[in-house]
Parts: C-alpha cells; sequence; structure tokens
C-alpha cells in the first residue's frame, strides 16, 4: 500500500493527542466522573427563585436540653413581727337618755405577725378617756345633778385579720377577735338636793369585734403603718360601775346612786406606726 503525505499526516494528527496525555490526567478524569450540568441547565423554566424555609418555632419547656433560662419567681412576702404604737379612738353608744359617754382618745400598742401570706395575727392593748354627760335626776337622783369625771377604758384583746394585696406595698385586711375591757368611773360628785360621797367604781366586759383595715409599707420591710376601723358586742358584763351603789348623803345617812348604763356596742378606731422584724 502506497502512503501518501496527505494519509500521514492525518495519522499524525489523531495521534498527537493520545501520544500527549498521561498517566495522571486520565486518574483525574475518572474520579471527576461525568461533567455535570449548570445550575441554570438544572433547574426548570420558572424555578430559578429560591424561597427561603420558614423559621423554627421557638424552643418549648422540656423539649430542650439543657431548658431556656427564666428569672426566678419573687418569694411571697411573710413578715415575721411587726411592734408598733397606735393612737385610737373609742366611743360606747348607749339607749339611756339621761347618761351618755362621748367618743375618747387614747393611746395603745400592737403586734402583728403573719401566720400566711393571706392570713395575719394582731395582739392589741388600748387606753382610752371617756367623758360622761349626764342630765339633771340621772342615775336615781331627782331633784340632784352628778357631774361624774371622764371614765377609763382599757382593752386587752387579739383578732385573726385575713387580706390580700392589691398593691405591692399595700395591704387590705378584715379581722375578726375577742378583747377583754375594763372600764373604771372615777368618785363623782353630786349637786342639788342630795349631796352623796361615792367610791371609785369599776366593771369589766368582754367585746366580741370586726375589724376593716389597711396596711401602707412606709420604707418596704422596715416601716409601716396601719389604719383599722372596728366595731363589736357585749358580753359577760359585770362590776359595781354598772350596779346601784351605796352612797352617804350629806347628813351621813345611807343613800344610793345609780350605776352608769351599760354600752350596747363598741366603735372604735386607729392609726399606729410600726417597726417590721
Amino acid at each position: 500500500m502506497r502512503v501518501t503525505p496527505g494519509l500521514l499526516a492525518a495519522a499524525l494528527t489523531w495521534a498527537a493527542p493520545a501520544a500527549l496525555a498521561t498517566p495522571d490526567d486520565d486518574d483525574a478524569a475518572e474520579q471527576r466522573g461525568p461533567a455535570k450540568p449548570t445550575d441554570a441547565e438544572e433547574l426548570p423554566e420558572g424555578d430559578d427563585q429560591v424561597v427561603a424555609d420558614p423559621p423554627l418555632d421557638p424552643a418549648r419547656a422540656g423539649e430542650q436540653d439543657p431548658g431556656p433560662y427564666r428569672e426566678p419567681e419573687a418569694p411571697e412576702r411573710v413578715r415575721a413581727l411587726a411592734l408598733g404604737a397606735d393612737l385610737t379612738l373609742k366611743a360606747l353608744p348607749t339607749s339611756d337618755a339621761g347618761v351618755s359617754y362621748l367618743p375618747g382618745l387614747g393611746y395603745g400598742a400592737h403586734a402583728r405577725a403573719d401566720l400566711m401570706t393571706w392570713l395575719a395575727f394582731r395582739g392589741y392593748f388600748s387606753r382610752n378617756n371617756l367623758p360622761v354627760t349626764t342630765e339633771p335626776g340621772a342615775l336615781g337622783l331627782p331633784g340632784s345633778r352628778v357631774a361624774q369625771p371622764n371614765v377609763w377604758l382599757t382593752t386587752l384583746g387579739a383578732r385573726l385579720e385575713p387580706g390580700l394585696r392589691p398593691l405591692d406595698r399595700v395591704q387590705l385586711f378584715v379581722g375578726a377577735g375577742v378583747a377583754w375591757n375594763r372600764l373604771v368611773a372615777p368618785i363623782p360628785t353630786t349637786s342639788g338636793q342630795s349631796d352623796l360621797v361615792v367610791a371609785e367604781r369599776s366593771g369589766v366586759f368582754v367585746e366580741w369585734s370586726a375589724s376593716l383595715g389597711a396596711v401602707f409599707d412606709v420604707v418596704p420591710d422596715v416601716i409601716a403603718a396601719t389604719i383599722t376601723g372596728h366595731g363589736g358586742l357585749l358580753s359577760n358584763v359585770s362590776g359595781s360601775v354598772f350596779d346601784a351603789h351605796a352612797a352617804i348623803d350629806q347628813n351621813g345617812a345611807r343613800a344610793a346612786i345609780g350605776g352608769l348604763p351599760i354600752p350596747q356596742a363598741t366603735l372604735g378606731a386607729s392609726f399606729g406606726l410600726s417597726f417590721v422584724f
């Protein structure tokens, strides 16, 4: 077979790339594999806008370990003890038209402790000076008038006070309790037809009381102000102040003077400042 110059040139052209290829080029081609289409070729027409996935829901307690951080809740306030002094007002209404007790100011003290967040115990003491008015002929002495000095009322009692806190520094409460009371009437003087000499007299009674009030923290956990209104019914009334009493007239003869009226109820109010411990 005759080899022409054109046939030889064509053979060299085909064989030259194969001769120039190295074993390393063949291995790299095998590792790359077939050529991948571009993103533009891969996406169908109209799908070239990529939409982001929606955000994940917030972690919920019990599904996250460790759980999410939360601010600790403030503990409910429970006071150990509050001790304070009181300014008090007390009234003893009666049905006797001839003798009446006028409202009187006084002083007192109290101790209050929170048994629970909603329940407190109060112990209190007060001493009030009440003026007494008398009409002519009162106390069983017709034609005479009795001048009765102010009477002293001493009260020692206790109450349970459930309440709530509408505001952090304000507590409202109601109360129910019992108190022992002692009424002392100094020696009266008489004028008119009878001029009697009478001894000092006293009496006692039990007061079943209810109250309504509020506590305001002037300085939180240090100083508190308390305002209270209260009323009560009486039981176990006894004593010479409520009974007719022997007396001696200007002639040295025995006579009698009636007792002061038994109160129908008690009414009162108090304002106090206390230190919180």
